[in-house]
């Protein structure tokens, strides 16, 4: 067993405390060494729920503090790394994250949330 990654594609409202989950990406095992986990350097600062709408996610099944990147830095770091990793989700996860339009969020709204498990 080894960490595997979660991305919850969020949408942290202006008005309230609240971070929308938009999409939920399985990513399976992500590498230690390849700069994957240090790309989600920004606490969330906003409350999320769990698939179930009930249970507020602070912390990974690690004990980490969730974090989040924007989409700029994980779009730039998948582009490079699906020319040499093959890892089958990561061709997949650069278009969904790709196919959002950020222009129609509001700025600095949407985010990438890290989970391990």
């Amino acid at each position: 067993m080894g960490y595997e990654s979660r991305l919850y594609i969020v949408n942290e409202c202006n008005t309230s405390n609240y971070a929308q989950v938009i999409a939920v990406f399985n990513c399976a095992k992500m590498g230690y060494s390849n700069g994957w986990r240090e790309l989600f350097n920004s606490p969330l600062e906003s409350e999320m729920y769990a698939e179930d709408g009930n249970t507020l996610i602070e912390k990974d099944k690690y004990g980490e503090r969730v974090k989040s990147a924007d989409f700029p830095t994980v779009i730039e770091w998948l582009e490079k790394e699906v020319l040499t990793n093959e890892q089958r989700r990561l061709k997949p996860l650069l278009a969904l994250l790709k196919g959002f339009d950020l222009s129609q969020w509001a700025e600095g709204e949407m985010r990438i949330v890290h989970f391990g498990y």
